[in-house]
């Protein structure tokens, strides 16, 4: 029977089949896979990264925080929420659904270790900025620290004799935190505005210990507070040439990975008298002249407190005979509502010449701003800007007369109160904003009611705002802006690259020291953000205080002091 009579008789027809060939995927075939697979590899990445460009520009909550999110909380949340769960969905995939083999899924992850551990082996954390991204530093460079230390084992010290001098305090001296009143102003002067011609002149610049603190300028010395290993330092410079008169040493550290290292209070001079009070709760009297210690106190034992998250903070306030400082509470009080904590003992009231306690009171937690003084409805009072709020206190006894709650997440409250008349200016970040009091009293009854207030609105995180001529100036977390306090009203608001940095006001001219060491200045006027000069003055994160007096500026950051000569006006 031929083949195809066996096709008829099978019931098929025509040829017999061939057998089917199997043909390989062809080389595009080959690729569309590996796109295929790279593309579902990567997708996990590019999805969330397209969130995080999304939510870059807009505000959301966070229901868990209670936290609207603005520019630096979005920082924080790319860097420590986003960014990691990106890389971890990307192992998720790599591993289990990219369909790679198990020799390639082994060299991928041996790959991956490698270059963690080659970053983490080179790479250190130097520091963290206002925002929480890290500054990196190479490890087998020299911390601030090193450089520090070996300065000032170089330095020229002082031939100055000042043991028997007599130290007074002028009006043009800056003798405090923030000068005399805390509002960070000099006003009897006009900087010249012909900066391009007569940019400030640097006078000398050193290496110093870490630390937030600024400087107290009185005569021709200038005093600050630094941390160099285990000694927290108070240390007396020359003003015009930055050599070292004196430095008094405690032996004790402030340590905090975000906030950095070392004390953040400033010295107040007062007759003949340089009062501080370290990051340990530590507070010294000492001869301003000769560093000799007069008295010393622990604060935090005293109030029966623990330390703040991020230290001890406020300067000491003069007032009449007594030092006053706010060390708040203990942990465990700090748990419980306010109406169920004990009588305690968070605001503190010293002898100026002993250290003995004259009263101890407040129930409420410490936070970061420096108490205050003020006049109100004809009556002094301390103005006490603490975790929980503000309140007017009686400098006499400690008795507190009126508050207003203001709190937020982490207790932070840091900017200085401002006030006019019988109204107080306050402001936070960490989802607050800004609110202006009305202060009235009934007889034996005080009141502190809103005049106007606005949530996440004109947020001083921990910078300090400046008045002048009925506007108020200051860092919008890290944007310029300016407001009228009577109103509430923003004025403009401009994108000014000062990050957290701090500002002062010296005679019409805002004074800025960005956050990355930029001098800047600014008229301060309500119409709009005006910039007249800039230049590079330190590097490194500078979150201190600037610092004038006689023409004099200083300017500081955990590395370096620098001081400038600026040409007034004539």
């Amino acid at each position: 029977m031929s083949q195809d009579d066996q096709s008829v008789k099978s019931g098929q027809t025509g040829p017999s089949p061939t057998p089917e060939k199997i043909e390989t995927p062809s080389i595009s075939a080959q690729g569309s896979v590996n796109l295929r697979r790279l593309f579902f590899m990567l997708f996990p990445v590019a999805a969330l990264f397209g969130l995080l460009a999304y939510f870059n520009q807009t505000e959301f909550v966070i229901d868990t925080l209670n936290m609207k999110l603005d520019e630096s909380t979005f920082s924080f949340l790319s860097l420590y929420v986003l960014f990691p769960l990106s890389i971890l969905l990307s192992l998720i995939w790599w591993s289990f659904l990219s369909g790679v083999t198990w020799k390639s899924w082994f060299l991928g992850l041996v790959g991956l270790v490698a270059v963690c551990g080659g970053v983490v082996a080179s790479v250190r954390i130097e520091s963290m900025e206002g925002d929480m991204f890290p500054r990196f530093a190479w490890r087998w460079s020299p911390t601030s620290e090193d450089l520090a230390r070996e300065s000032k084992a170089t330095q020229k010290k002082s031939d100055l004799d000042v043991s028997l001098r007599e130290l007074e305090i002028a009006d043009s001296d800056w003798p405090q935190f923030r000068n005399d009143d805390r509002e960070g102003r000099v006003l009897d002067v006009q900087l010249d505005r012909d900066f391009q011609n007569n940019p400030p002149e640097e006078l000398w610049r050193i290496k110093v210990g870490l630390g937030w603190s600024s400087f107290s300028i009185v005569d021709d010395l200038c005093w600050t507070q630094e941390q160099l290993d285990d000694e927290e330092l108070v240390v007396c410079y020359e003003l015009k040439t930055g050599k070292e008169v004196w430095s008094h040493a405690d032996k004790t550290r402030w340590s905090e990975a975000v906030g950095g290292d070392g004390p953040r209070g400033t010295p107040t001079i007062h007759e003949g008298k340089t009062y501080t009070l370290g990051g340990t709760g530590y507070l010294n009297c000492l001869n301003a002249l000769t560093g000799d210690l007069i008295w010393q106190r622990k604060v935090l034992e005293d109030a029966n407190a623990d330390n703040t998250q991020w230290a001890m903070s406020g300067s000491p306030l003069i007032v009449g005979d007594r030092v006053i400082v706010n060390a708040g509470i203990s942990q465990e009080e700090l748990l419980k509502e306010p109406s169920d904590r004990q009588p305690g003992k968070a605001v503190i009231a010293y002898d100026k010449l002993t250290g003995e306690i004259v009263w101890a009171k407040g129930n409420h937690p410490a936070s970061y701003a420096g108490v205050n003084f003020a006049e109100l409805q004809g009556e002094q009072q301390l103005l006490v800007f603490d975790g929980d709020g503000v309140a007017g206190v009686d400098p006499e006894n400690g008795d507190e007369q009126w508050r207003f709650e203001w709190s937020n997440m982490p207790k932070v409250n840091a900017a200085q109160p401002i006030v006019r008349g019988d109204q107080v200016f306050i402001s936070s970040s960490y989802n607050s904003g800004s609110v202006l009091l009305n202060v009235s009293r009934d007889e034996d009854t005080w009141r502190s009611e809103p005049e106007w207030s606005k949530k996440n609105f004109f947020k001083l995180k921990f910078n300090d705002g400046v008045y002048k001529d009925g506007f108020i100036y200051g860092l919008d977390e890290t944007l310029m802006s300016c407001i009228e306090m009577k109103t509430g009203r923003r004025k403009w608001k401009a994108r000014s690259d000062t990050g957290f940095g701090q500002v002062i006001l010296i005679g019409d001219l805002l004074t800025i020291i960005t956050e990355g060491g930029e001098l800047v200045f600014a008229e301060a006027t309500p119409e709009e953000w005006r910039e007249l000069y800039r230049m590079p003055a330190m590097s490194g994160k500078t979150w201190n205080n600037p610092a004038f007096a006689n023409g004099y500026l200083l300017v500081r950051n955990y590395e370096e002091a620098v001081c400038y000569k600026l040409k007034l006006a004539e």
